[in-house]
Formats: C-alpha cells, structure tokens, sequence
C-alpha cells in the first residue's frame, strides 16, 4: 500500500486551489460575473457533455449486458431480457457475433483460459492415479474452442429473434446462408426466425 506521507501537503494545496478557483487573470476592480453568465463561457467553449456522456454511459452498460448474456451459466437473472431492453443499439453487436462467431481477443482469452485449465486438469490427473485426460491438449483447445464459439452465436440468435426488429431478423436470415453454422445453432435461428422461444440453453 502506498506510503501517504504527503497526504498533508497535498490536503493544504487543495484548499488553496479551491479558495482560488476562479480567480485567475482577475483584475481588481473586475465585476463578478452572474453564475448563468458563467454557466454560458462554459457550455461555449466546453460544449454539451451531458448527450455524449450518456451515449458512453450507455455503449458501456449495453456491452456488460451483451457479456452477461453470452458467459451467464444458469441465465437466471434476466440476461437475456436485460440485453433485448437495449433493441436496436445492441443489433450490430448480435449480428457480427451470429456472423463471426467470437472475436479475436475474445477468442484468445478463452484459448488462454481453457489451456490453463487443461494443465491443472493434468496436474490433478499426474496427482491422482485412476485419474487420466481423453485428449491431448490440442484436441481439448479446437473442441472447446468450437463449443464457445457455437454458444455465442446461439445466444446472439436468440436475442436477435427476442428483438425482432427489420434490422434483427434482416441479421437472422443471413444467418442462415452461412454454410459454416453448427446445426444446433442453425436451428436456433430458424426458430428465432418464425418467432419461436427457445428451449434454456
């Protein structure tokens, strides 16, 4: 834990900057400038933030409901209903997963998770005799890898059907020509499609 030794200091030119906000390049005798004067300089040479605040606000809360969805394993908390809320905002994002399955640093931090879970599983079985792995290390990577990467595109299918707008089922339906598609997932979509809920995933 850092050291604070300067906290004191710092707490002392804090006070003075705060005293002294404002007062640079006063003049004496210059008049006070009413707040909403003030409140105008600002907006001025500032502009509006609020808009763009919230526009961030909300890219940032769209992008936690999207993750929550894609990783959640029971899906017991409203997920899926928390990303269809967002609607249109959140369509890009569903269609380039349906389309492309994970993203590159997407895919890499899975790859990375399931190679560190791959050697803990062959410590444990070097550990614990009766205990064996069915796979190289190789074939537990592409399998699992693959097995992420068809839970991504089914959830983004059905979000995507639970959305319902033009633009979602415009994604969906292109979905289907894409020959590369597991059949579970293919499925998905078709039933998002005629507006069918699906089973839980």
């Amino acid at each position: 834990m850092p050291v604070r030794a300067a906290f004191l200091p710092t707490v002392a030119l804090g006070v003075l900057l705060s005293v002294c906000i404002g007062c640079e390049g006063k003049q004496p005798g210059q008049r006070e400038q009413p707040e909403q004067e003030q409140a105008a300089e600002r907006e001025q040479h500032s502009g509006p933030t609020k808009p763009t605040q919230l526009l961030v606000e909300q890219s940032a809360a769209a992008r936690d409901a999207l993750l929550a969805w894609f990783e959640c394993e029971e899906c017991t908390d409203d997920e899926l209903k928390r990303v269809v809320e967002y609607g249109e905002v959140v369509v890009p994002n569903l269609a380039a997963t349906l389309h492309g399955g994970l993203s590159p640093s997407k895919r890499e931090e899975v790859r990375q998770h399931l190679q560190e879970t791959y050697r803990a599983l062959a410590e444990y079985a070097k550990e614990h005799k009766g205990s064996s792995l069915r796979m190289s290390e190789q074939e537990y990577l592409d399998t699992y890898l693959e097995n992420a990467e068809a839970l991504y595109r089914l959830r983004a299918a059905t979000a995507l059907g639970r959305i319902g707008t033009p633009a979602a089922r415009a994604a969906l339906e292109r979905g289907l020509t894409l020959k590369e598609l597991r059949p579970e997932v293919r499925r998905e979509v078709e039933r998002a499609l005629q507006g069918q809920k699906s089973a839980p995933i």
